[in-house]
């Protein structure tokens, strides 16, 4: 059996050998920045005793360095991780992304605005893409597979769709789900799963989004002198009737129904099934609406009345056998992406660069 010290050493070794130029001085910049206890700028890495070379090595690493990238995807995305959990046999991921704010640089390349909700004004500065792994129910750490600055002339959704094929790729076998927030529920992103039985997705909806049913089967049509059951020319329906998120709960009848109790909380969960969007026919799942229930305390108030005055919507692509708790779990964990990205501004130094170098959009 390996011990964790081998473990790690068979990891930093195999790092070590992703880095095609400056590979050494770049180890060292790794070192001095997962030691830290505060990074305040690039260049005070330097006086970390595991930078063994003097402060302009910092900068040099930054532009000259040259990296793997498929070696170091394929590091991280086949490196098996002890004691990981899975959700009905599904390897849950998180896919989101997060800006770094730089209003005051006017001449930094590949800057765009940055806008998180209809009340915060937008803000001048770069968008990365990321997806992590979600390892363990009660613990906040993630396994980040890939992490990518959306350009000027691209999104975040297409960046999330590059990342989502590249991290499938490396084990197609393995059954995965990938949970993405509302911003996510368009073709560009959702057209990846068409096709793939292996490779599912539960994203959040907005509630005022229209879905379709399954098309009614053709009728035949009779005509004079043509023989019984002759069709009508034309294309065939792709989509059958409306189903409206915002008047759904109160005039549609639902496929499934079951209340639970979830850390203390009661939630509803319903859910319709054979639905698809209007944009993206090919891709058929259900719609899980999750309802957060006020707690009984007494005859005044009753009990299952909703907490929230907007439920919470999902849209799920894979089987239906799955059940409606665990669907709910893996949203859920979806929030780990948050605490990682906290991680990465407070220990790691994210926001403490302020180099206008244009560096690999894959760093």
């Amino acid at each position: 059996m390996t011990s964790p010290i081998e473990t790690i050493q068979q990891f930093r070794s195999q790092l070590y050998a992703s880095f095609q130029k400056r590979a050494a001085a770049s180890f060292n910049l790794i070192d001095a920045l997962a030691s830290a206890m505060q990074v305040e700028s690039p260049i005070a890495l330097s006086e970390s005793p595991a930078f063994e070379r003097k402060y302009a090595s910092v900068y040099d690493v930054l532009g000259e360095s040259k990296l793997d990238h498929e070696a170091l995807r394929g590091l991280v995305c086949k490196w098996s991780v002890e004691d990981a959990q899975t959700i009905s046999g599904y390897e849950v991921y998180a896919a989101d992304g997060t800006g770094n704010p730089r209003p005051e640089a006017d001449c930094l390349p590949e800057r765009i605005l940055l806008k998180s909700d209809s009340a915060t004004p937008a803000v001048p500065g770069q968008e990365y893409a990321c997806i992590v792994r979600v390892l363990h129910e009660k613990r906040s750490w993630v396994a980040p597979l890939a992490m990518q600055r959306v350009s000027s002339e691209s999104t975040a959704s297409a960046v999330a769709a590059q990342q989502v094929v590249q991290v499938h790729q490396y084990s197609p076998q393995t059954p995965k789900v990938i949970t993405a927030d509302s911003r996510y529920a368009n073709r560009v992103f959702l057209a990846v799963f068409v096709g793939i039985l292996t490779l599912c997705v539960l994203v959040r909806l907005r509630s005022n989004m229209v879905l379709y049913g399954a098309p009614p089967k053709p009728k035949p049509h009779h005509k004079s002198g043509s023989p019984r059951g002759h069709r009508s020319p034309g294309r065939p329906r792709k989509h059958g009737a409306k189903f409206k998120l915002k008047s759904a709960l109160s005039r549609t009848c639902s496929d499934r129904d079951e209340t639970i109790t979830m850390l203390g909380q009661s939630i509803r969960l319903r859910a319709w099934h054979d639905l698809h969007f209007k944009w993206l026919a090919e891709l058929v799942g259900c719609v899980i609406c999750v309802e957060f229930l006020r707690p009984e305390s007494g005859p005044s108030r009753g009990h299952g009345t909703p907490r929230y005055k907007r439920p919470l919507w999902l849209f799920w692509s894979g089987p239906l056998t799955i059940p409606l708790p665990d669907l709910c779990r893996m949203y859920l964990w979806r929030f780990m992406i948050e605490h990682f990205f906290r991680f990465i501004k407070q220990h790691l130094g994210f926001y403490a660069t302020r180099a206008t170098l244009l560096l690999s959009t894959e760093r």
